[in-house]
């Protein structure tokens, strides 16, 4: 054999080598390629099921949010009334502020508020543990004026009056009240969802609580709620433009002025 065609066949060989490594080059990257896609759609695809499953939590978290708010908005409508006082211990409806210097004197805070909305009714403090038998009613109100004292523009008012539940009303009574509404014969599933207004002689001439309304309020800060509270029955519904509040028994308008 000679020189010139044993170097064109180590050259073949060589070339052939060199086609089979090219080759495994190529298959190893194609093969790397693959599995890259592979692994990259396959993570692609779990934060898809990742993000769709904090979607729905989301949606389930806003959809239990909107539950609160809806429930916490729809007041209890009340089934039927219980007064606390006979007839002849009914005191007299109406009292003016005016001119009484020993309201104006204990109280913590003067001023006209708007009632923007009616948050909830309650006869529990948690504070001290304790049921009462006539129940607070929590509004959501704006400072319109002020006559003495310091407050917020807004802040959550309480006052007397409200509905509550069987349930809740019992806690606050004596055996004897309970065997006396009947209270001992029904079960707890109706006791939960039935309704009552309480009525007193410190609810009884009361100006009706309205969204929107202004009122006059006479207030002292109630340590066991932590709230400012309206002082018994001085709170009276104001006209803002003519500066007068309602006698709820005439329903004429009396001029107020702080003095």
């Amino acid at each position: 054999m000679s020189f010139k065609e044993s170097y064109n066949k180590i050259i073949n060989i060589n070339n052939k080598k060199g086609n089979a490594l090219k080759y495994i080059v190529c298959l190893v990257i194609v093969i790397l390629a693959v599995t890259g896609i592979i692994i990259y759609f396959s993570n692609f695809n779990k934060n898809e099921e990742n993000n769709t499953n904090i979607v729905e939590d989301n949606n389930e978290i806003t959809e239990q949010k909107e539950d609160i708010y809806a429930s916490a908005s729809n007041l209890p409508v009340a089934s039927y009334s219980i007064s606390l006082s006979d007839q002849s211990d009914i005191a007299p409806k109406f009292i003016s502020p005016i001119g009484l210097d020993i309201v104006k004197e204990d109280s913590d805070c003067i001023a006209v508020v708007k009632l923007n909305k009616i948050l909830y009714y309650t006869n529990y403090s948690e504070k001290v543990n304790q049921y009462t038998q006539v129940p607070l009613t929590a509004s959501d109100v704006t400072i319109e004026k002020v006559f003495k004292g310091n407050l917020a523009d807004s802040f959550e008012m309480l006052s007397i009056g409200g509905i509550i539940s069987i349930k809740d009303y019992e806690k606050a009574c004596q055996p004897e009240q309970i065997k006396k509404h009947g209270f001992d014969k029904m079960d707890e599933k109706e006791k939960e969802t039935t309704y009552i207004e309480i009525k007193s002689t410190m609810t009884i001439g009361l100006p009706k609580l309205e969204n929107d309304k202004y009122y006059l309020v006479y207030l002292k800060y109630n340590n066991n709620f932590d709230k400012y509270q309206v002082i018994d029955k001085f709170i009276y519904e104001y006209d803002i433009n003519n500066d007068t509040i309602k006698n709820t028994d005439t329903n004429e308008w009396i001029k107020f002025e702080y003095n």
